[in-house]
């Protein structure tokens, strides 16, 4: 886009691969770059599906392209589930998002052993962040990557979501612990990352993605310039004169079914008891399952279609369920009240949804998160919900992204964590 004296005052480019060789796909995302890329970008951000994990795929792709980019171009990234992009939707692939911005100011920062001590890398982070900032700019906003949940591997355990002892698990439940602070695996602790953050740079809006290999579930991975980390946390700030508009939804249909929490683990990650009784049995009774039934369904139509719900502050909170450990039910984010209700998500919704965040007028581009809950309830009609958003950003470019986990965060205000919701960040003038 140019302005009206002729010069390039806003480039946004997606590129993208689907081949199935990691190789293959560094090179056709470099040429690519070096054929349509026209100005140097302010930044980069580099998303691989889980498949390229193998043989060094990540490192074959991360260095084609930060070979094919001008010298010092930011990059961040990492793993996710998926992506959708003005070209297609894909379960398989990396795209790099690039934006060159002529009034736009960049700093990138890093944390590292996220699990083990979520406060201390959010410092390191926003410390680095805080050294390249500019206050010229009226518009601020934070991209944020997060290592997620990651699944401890316990020998002779085969599904350590789904474990029907009793007493196995009250043994997990100190287990879990010991391997977060140990091995650095299970929960993610991404929130009490981003609310440190938040309290770090206040005046910044925020946008994140928990980074999830949804291939595995056991390994993510976050970019940084030339690194491929681990339990880390990775940062775009983002200073400009375009204008922003961050949103959230998930249009969910509340149900009548509620109920209230009466033990509950220290974390706020484990309902102990629902309604003064063990939470999984009273939890099957209020949805009318048998055990039975429940045991042949696959977790992901559970967690993704029935989540669990609170309101805080106005404002509605899904958590999906995680795991049941014996007649424990555990969740995949802090739940932060005791009274719950159950919401009721359909591929419609999801659909439906796209309208509460597609409403600025003269989008240039978007960058949007979404739940891997939400890609999965979708299946083929993900194509119905890239049709809308392209008639919406009309030859403008955008980038949507699955992950575990998304949040939002508006200047001085508190930072919102979401599960099965679509955030926005869309820029415009």
């Amino acid at each position: 886009m140019y302005d009206s004296d002729g010069i390039m005052d806003l480039e946004v480019n997606v590129f993208t691969s689907s081949n199935k060789d990691a190789e293959i796909v560094g090179k056709e995302i470099a040429e690519a770059i070096s054929k349509k890329l026209k100005q140097k970008p302010n930044f980069a951000m580099l998303f691989c599906t889980g498949q390229y994990e193998e043989n060094e795929g990540l490192r074959k792709i991360l260095d084609s392209v930060h070979n094919s980019l001008p010298d010092n171009t930011p990059i961040v990234g990492g793993n996710i589930a998926g992506f959708v992009t003005r070209d297609g939707c894909y379960a398989r692939g990396a795209t790099v998002l690039t934006v060159y911005c002529p009034k736009m100011n960049i700093s990138i920062g890093i944390g590292k052993n996220t699990k083990r001590n979520p406060k201390k890398a959010a410092r390191q982070c926003a410390t680095m962040i805080k050294k390249g900032l500019n206050s010229n700019y009226k518009t601020k906003i934070i991209f944020s990557l997060v290592s997620g949940a990651e699944m401890p591997h316990i020998p002779g355990l085969g599904d350590a979501t789904n474990i029907k002892s009793k007493l196995f698990a009250k043994l997990m439940m100190s287990m879990f612990s010991f391997a977060q602070k140990t091995a650095q695996k299970g929960v993610g602790r991404e929130q009490e990352v981003l609310e440190e953050i938040s309290r770090e740079l206040p005046d910044f809006n925020l946008i994140h993605g928990s980074i999830m290999n949804s291939y595995t579930l056991e390994n993510n991975y976050q970019f940084f310039n030339k690194e491929i980390l681990t339990e880390a946390v990775v940062c775009l700030a983002i200073e400009t004169d375009l204008n922003l508009d961050l949103r959230s939804a998930h249009r969910g249909e509340k149900t009548d079914i509620n109920f209230k929490i009466t033990d509950i683990s220290k974390d706020r990650l484990f309902i102990k008891k629902i309604n003064d009784k063990p939470a999984l049995p009273e939890f099957l009774r209020l949805m009318n399952w048998t055990k039975e039934s429940f045991e042949k369904e696959k977790l992901i139509d559970i967690i993704g279609r029935y989540p669990l719900t609170f309101e805080k502050n106005e404002k509605i909170f899904l958590r999906p369920i995680g795991a049941f450990i014996g007649n424990y039910i555990g969740t995949m984010s802090r739940l932060e009240k005791d009274e719950i209700f159950i919401t009721k998500i359909s591929e419609y919704d999801i659909i439906n949804s796209l309208d509460d965040i597609t409403v600025c007028d003269n989008p240039q581009f978007g960058y949007m998160v979404s739940c891997i809950g939400r890609q999965g309830i979708l299946g083929l009609k993900i194509f119905e919900s890239q049709e809308k958003i392209k008639n919406y950003f009309k030859d403008k470019e955008f980038l949507l992204i699955y992950t575990a986990a998304e949040g939002t965060k508006k200047t001085n205000e508190e930072l919102d964590f979401f599960n099965l919701t679509i955030t926005s960040a869309i820029f415009s003038k």
